[in-house]
C-alpha cells in the first residue's frame, strides 16, 4: 500500500473510532459493522500493545510504515522494505495474573487458530513450522529446524469425505459462512452422482432468524460452479416452505457465466432442486421419528412455514407436508402428529376434531369443547392463524374428515338427544325467534344445544367459514363483508330442570308451613324460584365487579361465576327435600340409623361364642356402607343423576357446572352425614379432579347459590312468619328476653366458624342489635307504605335481600377463592352473623311454633308408618308402583347395584309430596275407604 492507501484504509478508522465507522457505513449502505475490515484489523489490540504495518506497493521504490498503540492514534513514516507486499507485526502484551498473552506466540496456538477459523480460505496461509531431524554425525541426537508450510487445507469441506468430518467441522463451517448466529439443529451432507451430479451441505437452523417472517428475508442457497461462487442466494433451489434451510450447492454441470434468468430455466438446476426437496423432507421425517425432542424444537421455530406450504397454491403441496405437521392436543398436553391422532381414535369416532383460538388456555375454556371431550375424543388445538386455513386444504387424513368443535353438527349426538333438541326447538320457537330478533342479525338462528355441559350458551357455525376464520379475515384489508353463519346455542339444563316431575312436586312440599295451609305461604317450589332469582342477580352483580371470575379470565372452571349456571343450581338445590320439610329428612335418616343399629345387634348376637368375632366398629362401618344414610342434598343428586329418567338415560344429564353448582357438601357420606351417596359421589369426584378443585372446596357458583339460599331463608321465611302472625313487629316481641334466649340457644348449636369464641352474652347482644335494626327498618318503611302492613312486609323483605346481595364479594381463600360478604376487601363476619341471627329468629318463632310442631309430629308418624308398610319386600311388592319395582330389579341385575331394598323404599317415600304421603297413609291406615278409581 502507498502512504495514501495506508491513510485511507487504516487511518480513517483509527481517527473516527468503530462506533462512528459503524454509523457512517450503516448510513451509506446498511451493512453491519460486524466483519468489516477495519474492525477486524483493530481487534489485534485485544492481544497486542503495538501494531506495525510496513508496506511497499508494486512499481514503487518507497516503503511506508503505519504504527499505532491504539489509544494515541497512529503515525505514518518512511520505511525500508526490500520486497513488494505488506508485513504486519504485533507486539504482544505483557502477561497479567488473569491472561497469558504470550500463548499467542506459541506455534501450536497459532496453528490451531488458523485451522479453526481459516482452514477453507482458498489462498495458502504459510508459516514457519518447527520440526526435528537427526543431527549430522550422531546416532541418537536430534536438532530442531524451521521450514515454511502451508497450514490451511484449502479443500472445500463439501468435497471431503463425510466419514472424515465431525459435527464440529459442520458447525464451524456454518458459523464461518454466517448462515446464522445460532448452532445448526441438523446438517445434511449430499454427494449426488447420477442423473445429476452435485455436492451440497444443508443446515436446519435451531432458531428462527429475526427477519424470517418479513418481506426483507431472502431464501436461497449459495450456488457454486466447480468451487466458484456464482450466486449468493439461489432461491430456485428451495421451495418456499423449506425456505428456512441454509447452506450451499456445488455442481460441475453449471456454467460460470450463466445468468440469473437462465438459471430459472436450467434443467440441471431443476433436478437438483427436486432432489434437495426430497432430501430435506426425508431428513425431517427421520428427525420426527428418531429425534422427537429436536424435531419439536425445529417445529416451534419453523412449523408455521410448513403450514403456509400446505395452504399455498390451493393445497398442491399438502401430500408432501401433512405428515410433518404437529398440533397441541387435549390428550397429552403436547404436540402430536396427524398420524398419532388417528392411530388412537376410538372406533366410534367419525371425525378428527379441532378447536381454534388465541391460546391453549383460551381454547380449553371454550364452551363448545366440553361435549367432544366428554365423549372421550381427542381435540387438536389450533393456535396459529394459519392452522385452520391449512386444514381446510387437507380436508381429510387417512379417510377421516376434519371437524371444528364449532360446527353445527359434531356427529356425537344420539337419536334421543336429537329428538329432544328438536322438540325443545319447537317448544321454544317463539322465544328463540324473539332472541334472534333482539340480537339484530348477529346470529343466523337460536337453538337448543346438543353439546353444552358446563356453560349456558355458545356460538356454533354453519358452513365452511368458522368464527376464528372470520376474525382473521376481517383483520385483512377490504374484508368488511366477511361473515360466518353463527348460531346461538342455549344449554338445556334449565329446560330439563323446570320440565322435570321433581320440580313440579316441589309445589306440594313444605317450606315452613304445610303445603296447602294457605295460598300465601311459601312452598319448596316458590322458595326455589326466589333463590334462583336472587342468585341470578347476585351473579350478574359479581361479574360486573369481579371480572376475574368471568368465563374467559378465570384460572379454573371452578372459579367461574355464570349467572345461568347459578340460576339452574338454585332451581335444583331443594329437589331432594322429602315431604314435610326438614322433619321428613330427620325422620328418614333416623329410620336408617335404627335399621343399622338393629342389624348390628343381630350380628353381634349371632357372633357370640365365635373364636374371632368381628369387632362392632367394623360391623357398623360395613352396614353404613350398605344402607348409607338419608340427607336432602345427597337425595338431590340421587334424583337428578339417577331416579329422573330420560328414555334409557339415568338422570337429567345436567352439565358438570350445574352439578357442581348444586354440590354444597363436596365429600362422601362416609366422611359426614351431609355427604353424598357413594354412587353419585364417584362421578362428582371425577369432575372435581378433572377441574383441579382442592379437597373440601366448592365451586364459586355453589358457594354463591348456598349464600343466596341463606339470604332467601332469612328474609322470605320471616315474611311468612309475620303474615302468619308468628312474628310480631313491635318492641315487646322483638325485645322479649325469652325470644332472645331461644335464638342464642339455636346459634350455640351451629357449626359456623364466625361464631367461634363467642360467649352466650356476646351472642345475646348481637341478637339484640340485629332485631333492633329489623324494627328500625320496619318503622322507617311503614310511613312510605301508607301504614299498609302487607306492603311494609314486602318492602322490609326487599331491603334485607338488597343489603345482603350488595354486600357479596369474592376474596382469596388459600389456594382457592371464596364468595362471601365482603367489606373493604376482607370477609365481613358481622354480616354473616346478621344473616345467621335472622335465620335463627325465623327458626325459633316458626319451626318451634306449637301448630308447626304438631304437624311435624303427625308427619313423623306418617313417614314411619309408610316405612313399616313397605319394608318387607315379600308383602309390599303389591303396593309399590310397578315402575319402581322394575327399576329395582334392573338395578339388582348389575354387577354393582346402587340400591338395597331398604334404600329404595326410602327414596320412594322421599320423592312424595306432603299431600301424596298423606293420601297413601290414609289408603293404608285411614278409616276412609278408597276407590280403585281414585287417581294418584
Amino acid at each position: 500500500m502507498t502512504q495514501e492507501e495506508l491513510e485511507n484504509n487504516l487511518g480513517v478508522i483509527a481517527k473516527s473510532g468503530s462506533l462512528a465507522f459503524k454509523k457512517e457505513n450503516e448510513a451509506k449502505d446498511g451493512h453491519n459493522i460486524i466483519g468489516q475490515f477495519g474492525v477486524g484489523f483493530y481487534s489485534a489490540f485485544m492481544v497486542a500493545d503495538k501494531l506495525t504495518v510496513t508496506s511497499k506497493t508494486l512499481g514503487s521504490d518507497e516503503a511506508w510504515k503505519w504504527e499505532s498503540e491504539g489509544a494515541d492514534g497512529y503515525t505514518i513514516s518512511p520505511a525500508e522494505k526490500d520486497s513488494v507486499g505488506t508485513e504486519i507485526v504485533l507486539t504482544i502484551k505483557q502477561n497479567t495474573e488473569e491472561d497469558s498473552y504470550d500463548e499467542f506466540l506459541e506455534e501450536y496456538r497459532l496453528r490451531s487458530i488458523i485451522k479453526k477459523y481459516s482452514d477453507f480460505i482458498r489462498y495458502p496461509i504459510k508459516m514457519d513450522v518447527t520440526g526435528q531431524r537427526p543431527k549430522e554425525g550422531t546416532e541418537n541426537e536430534f536438532e530442531e529446524y524451521k521450514e515454511e508450510q502451508t497450514v490451511n487445507s484449502m479443500v472445500p469441506i463439501w468435497r471431503k469425505n463425510k466419514s472424515e468430518l465431525t459435527e464440529e467441522d459442520y458447525t464451524n463451517f456454518y458459523m464461518e459462512k454466517r448462515y446464522g448466529f445460532d448452532k445448526p439443529l441438523k446438517h445434511l451432507h449430499i454427494s449426488a452422482d447420477g442423473a445429476v451430479v452435485y455436492n451440497a451441505i444443508l443446515f436446519i437452523p435451531e432458531n428462527t432468524p429475526f427477519d424470517y417472517y418479513t418481506k426483507e428475508y431472502e431464501k436461497g442457497l449459495e450456488l457454486y460452479s466447480n468451487g466458484v461462487l456464482i450466486m449468493d442466494k439461489c432461491g430456485d433451489l428451495l421451495p418456499d416452505y423449506f425456505g428456512f434451510v441454509k447452506g450451499m450447492v456445488d455442481s460441475e454441470d453449471l456454467s460460470l457465466n450463466i445468468s440469473r434468468e437462465m438459471l430459472q430455466h436450467d434443467r440441471q438446476l431443476s433436478l437438483i432442486a427436486k432432489n434437495i426437496k426430497n432430501k430435506i423432507k426425508s431428513q425431517l421425517q427421520s428427525l420426527l421419528k428418531d429425534e422427537r425432542e429436536n424435531y419439536e424444537k425445529f417445529y416451534q421455530a419453523f412449523g408455521r412455514q410448513l403450514k403456509y406450504g400446505v395452504y399455498s397454491d390451493y393445497g398442491v403441496n399438502k401430500d408432501t407436508l401433512q405428515d410433518l405437521l404437529l398440533f397441541s392436543s387435549s390428550k397429552e398436553k403436547k404436540l402430536v402428529s396427524l398420524d398419532e391422532y388417528v392411530s388412537r381414535m376410538p372406533e366410534d369416532q367419525k371425525y378428527i376434531y379441532y378447536a381454534s383460538g388465541e391460546s391453549i388456555e383460551r381454547i380449553e375454556k371454550l364452551p363448545q369443547i366440553e361435549g367432544v371431550l366428554d365423549k372421550g375424543y381427542e381435540v387438536l388445538y389450533f393456535t396459529d392463524d394459519i392452522d385452520e386455513f391449512a386444514i381446510k386444504m387437507i380436508t381429510n387424513y387417512k379417510e377421516k374428515e376434519f371437524k371444528s368443535i364449532s360446527s353445527g353438527d359434531l356427529g356425537i349426538e344420539d337419536s334421543a338427544d336429537k329428538e329432544e333438541t328438536d322438540a325443545q326447538d319447537n317448544d321454544n320457537k317463539e322465544l328463540f325467534e324473539a332472541m334472534q330478533a333482539q340480537l339484530g342479525g348477529k346470529v343466523k338462528a337460536v337453538k337448543a344445544s346438543k353439546r353444552l355441559r358446563s356453560h349456558p350458551v355458545c356460538l356454533s357455525t354453519e358452513g365452511e367459514l368458522t368464527i376464528e376464520m372470520e376474525k382473521i379475515l376481517k383483520a385483512m384489508p377490504n374484508s368488511e363483508n366477511v361473515q360466518a353463519d353463527k348460531v346461538l346455542e342455549i344449554n338445556r339444563d334449565y329446560s330439563r330442570l323446570i320440565h322435570s316431575p321433581t320440580f313440579r312436586r316441589l309445589q306440594g312440599k313444605s317450606q315452613v308451613f304445610g303445603a296447602g295451609t294457605g295460598d300465601y305461604y311459601r312452598t319448596r317450589l316458590t322458595h326455589s324460584l326466589e333463590v334462583a332469582q336472587i342468585a341470578r342477580e347476585a351473579a350478574r352483580s359479581l361479574l360486573r365487579r369481579y371480572p376475574e371470575v368471568e368465563l374467559n379470565q378465570a384460572d379454573s372452571p371452578g372459579l367461574i361465576i355464570d349467572s345461568e349456571v347459578v340460576e339452574c343450581a338454585a332451581i335444583a338445590h331443594d329437589f331432594g327435600h322429602p315431604p314435610f320439610g326438614h322433619k321428613g329428612e330427620e325422620v328418614l335418616d333416623g329410620i336408617l340409623d335404627d335399621l343399622i343399629n338393629t342389624e348390628v345387634k343381630k350380628i353381634m348376637k349371632k357372633n357370640r361364642g365365635a373364636k374371632s368375632p368381628q369387632p362392632e366398629p367394623e360391623i357398623r362401618a360395613e352396614l353404613k356402607r350398605k344402607y348409607e344414610h338419608f340427607e336432602g342434598n345427597a337425595h338431590n343428586f340421587r334424583l337428578i343423576m339417577y331416579l329422573e329418567k330420560r328414555e334409557d338415560i339415568d338422570g337429567l344429564n345436567l352439565s358438570d357446572a350445574v352439578l357442581l353448582g348444586i354440590n354444597k357438601y363436596p365429600y362422601p357420606g362416609t366422611e359426614s352425614k351431609k355427604g353424598m351417596y357413594h354412587h353419585e359421589w364417584q362421578y362428582i369426584r371425577e369432575i372435581r379432579n378433572r377441574w383441579d378443585i382442592p379437597a373440601g372446596k366448592k365451586t364459586l357458583e355453589a358457594q354463591l347459590m348456598d349464600l343466596c339460599d341463606d339470604i332467601a331463608y332469612s328474609a322470605h321465611d320471616l315474611e311468612d312468619g309475620i303474615k302468619a302472625g308468628k312474628i310480631e313487629v313491635h318492641e315487646h316481641f322483638l325485645q322479649d328476653p325469652h325470644i332472645n334466649r331461644l335464638i342464642v340457644d339455636k346459634i350455640t348449636t351451629l357449626e359456623d366458624l364466625f361464631w367461634n369464641g363467642w360467649t352466650r352474652e356476646a351472642i345475646g347482644k348481637k341478637v339484640e342489635e340485629v332485631l333492633a335494626s329489623f324494627l328500625r327498618i320496619w318503622n322507617e318503611k311503614m310511613p312510605f307504605c301508607e301504614h299498609d302492613y302487607s306492603r311494609t312486609r314486602r318492602e322490609v323483605k326487599a331491603y334485607w335481600v338488597s343489603l345482603f346481595v350488595a354486600s357479596l364479594g369474592v376474596i382469596d381463600n388459600g389456594d382457592w377463592k371464596k364468595v362471601t360478604f365482603v367489606r373493604e376487601g376482607a370477609e365481613d363476619l358481622d354480616m354473616l352473623r346478621t344473616v345467621s341471627v335472622l335465620k335463627s329468629f325465623a327458626w325459633v318463632t316458626m319451626i318451634r311454633d306449637l301448630r308447626v310442631q304438631r304437624l311435624q309430629k303427625r308427619s313423623e308418624w306418617i313417614i314411619k308408618r309408610l316405612w313399616d308398610a313397605f319394608l318387607d319386600p315379600e308383602t309390599s311388592k303389591s303396593i309399590i308402583p310397578s315402575d319402581w319395582l322394575q327399576r329395582y330389579e334392573k338395578d339388582q341385575a348389575k354387577a354393582n347395584p346402587i340400591w338395597t331394598w331398604e334404600h329404595m323404599v326410602i327414596d320412594y317415600i322421599a320423592g312424595m309430596t306432603d299431600a301424596f304421603a298423606e293420601k297413601i297413609y290414609n289408603e293404608l291406615y285411614g278409616l276412609k275407604v278408597g276407590s280403585i278409581y281414585d287417581l294418584d
